[in-house]
């Protein structure tokens, strides 16, 4: 499992997600440009309710299916009916929050913007079973293809409908445009899940059982990673949140996508190399040197001031916001490889455990540093990552990988470097 296979494999995910960053940068621009940070909030806020759900949708149960030695038709569809059934319930609950929230904050286009997002969670449902598959058997060119493909359709028809002045509506329409792609570009290239199957109530119950401690991690995972979308909301305000969340996508969001594209290469070779504690070393080592490259992203902090000279006045005072987003990135690439690790050596509910603990501590620190402003939240986020990183080690791993931890140090030690050299370079924070 060397070096030059993983950049084998994950040259095709590393091009899709350069090209979806650049293409996104862009887009965001014109959105910044066309669209109201109040409006963006009100988005934002329904899109978070959507995203979450959709994300342990993606990324749970269909764990299973990768990390398990074989899976045959009645796998895909038992992990397709778990997805259906978990995706009505979250569609239930988030309908419910939308209702409320819209009442609390008097603004009735949350609930409207939550109404048309959420057919979605069906259309993810059934795409990140098809994808497991193609994950599975390392068919990254074609993954990445359909990815591609779909984002593609979202910046056509956002973009279109941006120029015709259709303002919250073209993103509702472009989000929901990319779904529908992927969905029809899995079903005419993937055939791992076959609808007519029925499923199996062992097989079920296999995957429920492997998936539900993910299923738990993703929810807090997830859940904390949307929830300064929801406390800016209540403590800084709609308009605030439209322009810190919109910084956020256009930098955060794709750097975190490049990574997870090298993941989803390296998890399942991982997954193989468990039994092999040498060969399970050698492929994070691989991973860490190339999630190194993601450390260029801090060449950014060079070119804030020229980035926002081009973007609405109301955005010219948020330039050490956006530093800090920039870092905040890095330190959440710096922590990803934790949840893979934790699959692949089937720690699943020792990481479940884990992130409840740390998960609550977070929340605390959030409340806490917020109430000071949006930097000092933004200073304690990075902080927090780095100081959670390194105790993921002593908890989870330590005992059982043959990983060191000055292998585990590094990716840390490295940023702070990087943080070091810009302060002495004069970068002002």
């Amino acid at each position: 499992m060397s070096l030059s296979k993983i950049l084998s494999l994950s040259k095709w995910t590393l091009a899709t997600a350069f090209i979806t960053l650049v293409l996104q940068l862009v887009l965001y621009y014109y959105i910044a440009r066309t669209v109201q940070p109040e409006q963006l909030g009100h988005y934002f806020l329904a899109a978070a309710l959507i995203f979450i759900p959709a994300g342990i949708l993606e990324y749970s149960f269909v764990s299973s299916l990768i990390q398990a030695t074989q899976a045959g038709p009645q796998d895909y569809k038992s992990v397709f009916d778990i997805n259906i059934k978990l995706a009505l319930l979250s569609a239930a609950v988030g309908l419910l929050i939308a209702g409320l929230m819209s009442l609390y904050y008097e603004k009735g286009d949350l609930l409207g913007y939550y109404v048309w997002l959420m057919p979605i969670l069906f259309f993810i449902s059934y795409s990140s079973v098809q994808n497991a598959g193609l994950k599975k058997e390392l068919l990254i060119r074609t993954f990445s293809e359909i990815e591609l493909s779909a984002f593609m359709m979202y910046v056509i028809v956002t973009a279109f409908l941006l120029y015709l002045g259709k303002g919250v509506a073209a993103l509702i329409y472009g989000q929901l445009a990319k779904a529908v792609a992927a969905a029809v570009l899995l079903r005419w290239r993937a055939a791992y899940l076959q609808l007519g199957t029925k499923s199996s109530k062992e097989k079920t119950a296999q995957h429920w059982s492997y998936g539900k401690y993910i299923m738990g991690e993703k929810s807090l995972g997830i859940g904390m990673s949307y929830l300064d979308v929801f406390l800016i909301h209540h403590f800084l305000g709609a308009q605030v949140l439209g322009i810190y969340d919109l910084l956020k996508r256009m930098v955060l969001r794709p750097l975190i996508s490049a990574y997870n594209a090298l993941e989803q290469v390296v998890f399942p070779m991982l997954s193989k190399a468990s039994a092999e504690p040498e060969a399970f070393r050698k492929v994070y080592i691989s991973l860490i040197k190339l999630s190194g490259v993601f450390l260029l992203a801090s060449l950014g902090l060079f070119f804030v001031e020229p980035i926002l000279s081009f973007f609405p006045e109301s955005y010219a005072d948020y330039d050490t916001v956006l530093r800090l987003i920039i870092v905040l990135a890095i330190s959440i690439i710096i922590f990803n490889p934790v949840d893979i690790l934790a699959y692949s050596l089937d720690l699943t509910q020792k990481y479940f455990n884990w992130i409840i603990i740390y998960s609550v501590v977070q929340i605390v620190v959030m409340l806490i540093s917020l109430a000071a402003g949006l930097e000092p939240f933004l200073y304690a986020m990075i902080s927090f990552n780095l100081v959670v990183y390194l105790l993921s080690f002593f908890v989870l791993f330590k005992s059982s990988t043959v990983i060191t931890f000055w292998d585990w140090a590094k990716p840390g030690l490295a940023l702070v470097m990087v943080i070091l050299l810009c302060l002495g370079l004069g970068i002002t924070w």
